[in-house]
């Protein structure tokens, strides 16, 4: 089974009073088929976890491995392109595409068939409560939930085996933000992919499979 493990991973920053050790030794193995949450107070650290796991950042030392293989001597964009998806807090979909555009264009920047992309994009979006009546709307013409499934339906029609997401449920109502959670949960299994998600919200730590924290740099389930 595929696995990112982190090794030992330390990474610092400097703000404008001091040094912040964000991860400070964190060794972990991250499985397919689970659904992790990590939690943390503001700063904590979170989002530099993710980073480090979509090779956005290097580690100050220690080492990010995919499977046996340290991804510092892998090409980070092929290795975001075939493996790892990140679902951005501002979830970063094209304001001038649809929302059928906004699945396809991963799979047609891969050179994949514009029809076998319309396909596959058709049927991610379907998997996560998008029907046919919304695929030709613009993000604009979305609600917060209903972008936010898109951003998902995009992040599967890749086909990583990863998928990272950065407080996917910051900007959504309490039933929307269940009904992603759920669904995130849902698709770990089913698409046997890892699923990632960083949130200071209790209960989507509640659903995981897994719950994580991080503090002072360190990372304790």
């Amino acid at each position: 089974m595929e696995t990112v493990t982190l090794k030992d991973v330390k990474y610092e920053f400097k703000n404008k009073y001091h040094i912040v050790r964000a991860l400070d030794g964190v060794s972990y193995v991250f499985e397919r088929g689970k659904f992790y949450a990590v939690a943390g107070r503001s700063g904590s650290g979170k989002t530099t976890l993710l980073s480090m796991i979509a090779g956005l950042a290097n580690p100050a030392s220690g080492a990010v491995f995919l499977g046996e293989t340290d991804i510092a001597g892998i090409d980070r964009d092929r290795y975001r392109l075939e493996h790892v998806s990140v679902i951005y807090q501002n979830l970063n979909l094209f304001p001038l595409l649809t929302a059928l555009e906004n699945v396809m264009f991963p799979l047609e920047y891969r050179k994949v068939p514009k029809d076998e992309a319309r396909r596959i994009a058709e049927e991610k979006l379907s998997s996560v409560g998008i029907d046919e009546t919304m695929h030709s709307r613009l993000p604009s013409m979305l609600s917060g939930g209903e972008r936010q499934r898109v951003a998902i339906a995009r992040a599967l029609a890749n086909k990583t085996e990863f998928i990272l997401a950065d407080e996917p449920t910051g900007n959504l109502d309490t039933e929307n933000s269940l009904n992603i959670v759920l669904l995130l949960k849902n698709l770990a299994r089913t698409e046997n992919v890892c699923v990632i998600v960083v949130t200071h919200d209790p209960a989507v730590a509640e659903q995981a499979d897994v719950a994580l924290r991080i503090h002072d740099g360190t990372l304790e389930e």
